[in-house]
């Protein structure tokens, strides 16, 4: 499940994302809303996939570790003081209950958090541009393509800027050249 974009004024700052990492309650989502049936990966890439890093563990919910990156990233000037905005997809429950838990855990931490039921095609014009992508969105892909590609590759290679899966704006020739 992916939730930020990295171009924003509150994103391009480490304990920003870090505050929104702390701040999710995944193994929660996974018992109450999924039922259990599905495992927490440690990164971009499912656990299974050729090409995780083996051992790679995922940030924990801690709710002091999200206030404290806060509490560092509005120090250096990142404006988690104004409402943030996070769409969510209207047809799917999944996407809105994410939200409402995120959106009371950021509120614990002192982060304001609009939910803003949307549409995948809304979401996919708009993230045809950076100025225009939203805030924050809940979406996942499919494991069920067994290339890194799909995940890695289409998330984080800037050639597919303009496109949903690159919706972070994420920039890194090192990366590129991969």
């Amino acid at each position: 499940m992916s939730l930020t974009r990295i171009v924003t004024k509150i994103h391009d700052n480490i304990d920003a994302r870090l505050c929104f990492a702390h701040a999710f309650n995944y193994q929660g989502f996974i018992d109450v809303v999924l039922k259990g049936l599905v495992t927490r990966n440690g990164g971009p890439l499912p656990n299974n996939l050729w090409g995780n890093p083996p051992g790679l563990q995922p940030l924990p919910f801690d709710l002091v570790k999200a206030r404290a990156h806060c509490d560092k990233a509005r120090a250096a000037g990142a404006p988690l003081g104004r409402e943030i905005e996070l769409h969510t997809l209207a047809n799917l429950d999944q996407t809105i209950q994410a939200a409402q838990m995120f959106q009371a855990d950021l509120r614990r931490v002192g982060v304001s958090v609009k939910i803003v039921p949307d549409t995948m095609a809304n979401i996919v014009t708009g993230a045809a541009r950076a100025e225009t992508t939203p805030d924050m969105w809940i979406h996942w892909i499919s494991a069920y393509f067994i290339d890194p590609e799909n995940w890695i590759g289409q998330m984080y290679d800037s050639r597919f800027h303009g496109t949903w899966k690159a919706s972070a704006w994420y920039t890194n020739p090192k990366v590129d050249d991969l």
